[in-house]
């Protein structure tokens, strides 16, 4: 008698094992499509409004699904009001996301200071949240929240003096 994990598959355990891997394939394919469900939503145009520094100030952001879907990317722009109530830019950057396993996240984002950050998360049904940077840069926290009647919360945070101080929070409106 051969051992259980040697003998050949016969044309029933074919069958049963082609069923298997046709009723497994769809629950795997579900699962991923759940892991990014989150970062599809949040895919399009968004403009925010809100506080920078203390400041009132304008946000824009963009996700999209990039390199074969296998990414989000996020291209993100601030700008503070001055006295005059112009809105200066301060701040672009662009972002790769991506959903590793069961809602957790990694990418990079590069910005117009020079700086590249390596990013960490995890996401759930409605909050994308996103450690970011290093001891050797900086540090830091933002955190997304989809809202009832589909606007997107943001908070961030920097990480000084081994505690997390807010320094810009938005609300972005999905661009028609």
């Amino acid at each position: 008698m051969q051992p259980l994990n040697s003998r050949p598959i016969g044309p029933n355990r074919k069958a049963i094992a082609c069923l298997l891997v046709l009723l497994l394939l769809p629950a795997s394919s579900l699962a991923l499509a759940e892991d990014a469900s989150l970062l599809d939503r949040f895919a399009g145009q968004w403009q925010g409004q809100g506080e920078l520094f203390g400041n009132e100030a304008g946000f824009s952001m963009s996700w999209e699904p990039v390199l074969a879907q296998q990414f989000y990317q996020l291209s993100f722009q601030n700008a503070i009001r001055d006295e005059a109530g112009q809105l200066q830019p301060l701040l672009s950057a662009e972002a790769f996301y991506k959903v590793v396993d069961g809602g957790r996240i990694e990418g990079t984002w590069l910005d117009s200071r020079g700086l590249t950050l390596p990013l960490q998360g995890t996401m759930d049904a409605d909050s994308l949240i996103i450690l970011w940077g290093s001891p050797a840069t900086e540090q830091g926290l933002t955190v997304y929240q989809l809202q009832e009647g589909g606007q997107i919360k943001a908070q961030d945070f920097v990480l000084k003096d081994y505690q997390w101080h807010q320094f810009g929070q938005a609300t972005y409106q999905r661009n028609e």
